[in-house]
């Protein structure tokens, strides 16, 4: 059981506000959006390497496709092994692959810099388990670029 000064002291760490009582936390990254499943043009944004439970690499698009989602950000996952070491299957490198044209000379040296000013052509699809393979609801579904299927420019 926690004592009075030890929940002030709890409460001070995680940003409790005094007079409200609510809670803030900070540094939390945009949420992907939700939109119907299906193939869409994406634009390349930017790469963001985030340490979860595992070391993990985001690539961020944007949808060009005309219609009720043009403009939507999205983003497509690449676990990245903890040796660092990625077979010619993995995501990452399979989009790699398809963003130049060619399989790496290297897999240890690969860069995201080869997806910028690209555009491609991509499957989108709902998130609506969570890592428990609980279903989420309705408001926490969210989509995500599952695979990249060719570069248009």
């Amino acid at each position: 059981m926690l004592k009075n000064s030890q929940v002030r002291k709890q409460a001070t760490i995680l940003g409790v506000n005094k007079k409200s009582a609510d809670v803030e936390f900070e540094g939390i990254q945009a949420v992907a959006q939700k939109i119907l499943e299906g193939v869409y043009e994406l634009q390349f944004l930017k790469a963001e390497r985030r340490e979860l439970w595992v070391p993990k690499l985001f690539l961020w698009f944007r949808v060009i496709s005309f219609g009720e989602f043009h403009g939507a950000e999205l983003f497509m996952c690449c676990p990245i092994p903890k040796n660092n070491k990625r077979g010619v299957g993995t995501k990452f490198n399979r989009s790699w692959a398809i963003a130049a044209g060619r399989l790496p000379d290297r897999f240890d040296r690969v860069s995201t810099k080869i997806f910028y000013e690209k555009v491609f052509s991509a499957q989108v699809r709902t998130v609506v388990v969570d890592y428990n393979q609980q279903k989420l609801p309705e408001g926490a579904q969210y989509s995500v670029v599952d695979r990249l299927i060719s570069r248009i420019q």
